[in-house]
């Protein structure tokens, strides 16, 4: 199936392969060119298109953000080629039922003038063939993908979705050089469970600026990623000297050619996952991030076995010299006091500090089984510890800041020194883990503790509450008042409200929202409470925000689900 952005009816459903009527695909009027409006010129019979173009564009973005756009596109033709470029400019095709038949690439239409951002979402596999003959990779149908893709003028951006059986190497072959591509995401696993030909079948790739896999599960196979490794080791050399943004996980990703490459525009780059099974796994992050010097963000998030010490990023007397002066947001797990990156990061205005997993995975007896079948441990910096660090990069200029640590004896001096080291902080998470002799969580004692926040907009946390239940027997049952049987939240949610209230009477006046980190299944949600404050800014009460899903463009989902397999 296709649709066109989120306006475009769907097409009809798929037809069986003797099915001869004829139809037409898009239902669309058949504009030969793409409208390119300029300033001051508009179609003489409609005077909304009077205004100005810049406006104009405004309108359509906000029309097209509200799913308004398309019925605007009804009124008139005029209006509806104005509107053209905006309604498809972003396509999505089912890979199955569309590419691999056949039945798309040997379609032409119009509306592919106007799209900008493609996205192949499925398998590759033709689903109208029985499963024992599915054709799995292109072969004839390379020359007409090529073809359907050149019929694209405006296109710079391809994702790679929802598949699981791979992706072909004719595949590649024919999506990676398209001249005009910009963008590439991978959100599937391409591995096939062999390495793809790379030197009997080279080809050359666009000059990317992105290349992101950003798919975020994580197999627990022994030797996995064969496929994944082959192709980042081709491609990605290839694009060094264009690429602004990449991403990959630490199983497959080619530490050994990062190291060795040119970066000269690269300003992203995020590297997660277990680094331990990586081929290269004995390259040193900063022989890797020392060719990198126009960094301005910083992921690199990445999972601890017990028999292995924390890794510092910035090992002192190290070969490879670091270099960060435009860094502005570091996501880094397991700090360590003693690394040299913290003392070296004079523009940081977003820091998050935490385990990868997060460290709640190893609480309950499923998903601790899990952790332990991946060989994870969770060596969880201490309050002393996430002092120390944090001592070493203080910043006025610091927005947002995420701590994740298990207290001690210096919890209440580490909450007290935030205000004082990051005085801007916007945005506060902190996911804070009871000490081995704590029994219940001092909540009044950290809304003190937090108080002198004084610009803090919107704090995420999680409290560790002691009655908190397994996610597994949690259910939302606040959701759905007809559940005949009460399951084990109440408790919970009594203990979560109990919380935000006395937080919220303590925090700054300048909190709009306060969030407790609820579990449930799969899903880790901040739970979300608006406060209601009286003329002098005191707390007067809080809500349940139960239909906010974002609040200031900022997620309320901390996005750790159980879902570790590819």
């Amino acid at each position: 199936m296709i649709s066109m952005n989120t306006h475009c009816a769907q097409l009809p459903p798929p037809c069986p392969p003797d099915f001869k009527q004829s139809w037409n695909r898009f239902d669309q009027p058949p504009f030969t060119q793409p409208v390119r409006l300029r300033e001051g010129h508009h179609p003489s019979n409609s005077h909304f298109l009077a205004v100005h173009y810049d406006v104009l564009q405004d309108v359509f973005e906000l029309l097209r953000q509200n799913k308004a756009l398309q019925p605007l596109s009804m009124t008139c033709k005029a209006i509806r080629e104005a509107c053209m470029p905006y309604l498809f400019r972003h396509a999505r095709v089912d890979t199955g039922w569309e590419i691999m038949s056949g039945r798309l690439v040997e379609t032409s239409s119009d509306i592919w003038l106007y799209v900008r951002h493609l996205t192949l979402r499925g398998t590759w596999a033709n689903k109208y063939d029985r499963p024992s003959q599915q054709r799995i990779d292109l072969g004839a149908l390379q020359e007409p993908l090529r073809d359907f893709l050149s019929s694209m003028p405006l296109l710079h951006t391809i994702s790679l979705t929802g598949g699981w059986n791979g992706v072909p190497w004719d595949a590649f072959k024919t999506l990676l050089p398209v001249a005009r591509l910009r963008h590439f995401k991978l959100g599937m696993t391409p591995d096939r469970g062999r390495p793809y030909p790379v030197d009997e079948e080279p080809f050359i790739v666009a000059p990317l600026e992105t290349f992101e896999v950003t798919f975020d599960g994580v197999s627990a196979n022994d030797d996995p990623y064969v496929g994944e490794r082959s192709l980042f080791e081709f491609v990605v050399p290839q694009v060094s000297e264009t690429l602004e943004s990449l991403r990959l996980p630490l199983e497959s990703a080619p530490l050994a050619r990062l190291a060795a490459s040119p970066w000269p525009r690269l300003r992203k780059l995020s590297l997660w996952g277990d680094r331990s099974r990586s081929k290269d796994c004995f390259v040193p992050f900063n022989a890797v991030l020392s060719g990198m010097s126009g960094l301005r963000s910083l992921v690199l998030l990445y999972s601890q076995k017990d028999d292995v010490e924390r890794e510092l990023v910035w090992l002192n007397g190290s070969p490879w010299k670091l270099s960060f002066p435009d860094l502005e947001s570091l996501t880094l797990s397991y700090p360590d006091p003693e690394d040299g990156l913290f003392s070296s990061l004079p523009q940081l205005r977003r820091l998050s500090l935490r385990c990868w997993p997060r460290h709640y995975l190893h609480q309950f007896a499923r998903e601790k089984q899990e952790m332990d079948r991946n060989g994870w441990k969770s060596p969880i910096t201490t309050s002393s510890e996430m002092l120390a660090v944090l001592r070493k990069c203080p910043s006025d200029a610091l927005e947002e800041l995420e701590i994740e640590y298990k207290a001690d004896d210096r919890d209440a001096e580490l909450l007290q020194s935030l205000s004082v080291l990051y005085p801007r902080v916007k945005v506060l998470t902190l996911l804070r883990y009871r000490s081995d002799t704590e029994t219940e969580v001092p909540i009044n004692r950290l809304a003190h503790d937090l108080s002198t926040m004084a610009h803090v907009r919107v704090m995420r946390l999680h409290l560790d509450l002691p009655n908190a239940p397994d996610p597994e027997s949690f259910y939302p049952h606040e959701y759905y008042a007809d559940i005949p049987e009460p399951p084990p939240g109440p408790p919970f949610a009594s203990s979560r409200q109990a919380a935000a209230e006395e937080l919220a009477r303590h925090l700054s006046s300048s909190l709009r929202l306060l969030c407790v980190l609820t579990r449930q299944c799969t899903t880790n949600d901040w739970y979300p409470y608006s406060i209601a404050r009286d003329g002098c800014g005191m707390a007067t009460g809080i809500t349940a925000e139960l239909v906010l899903n974002r609040f200031e463009g900022l997620s309320l989902r901390d996005g750790t689900a159980l879902m570790l397999d590819h």
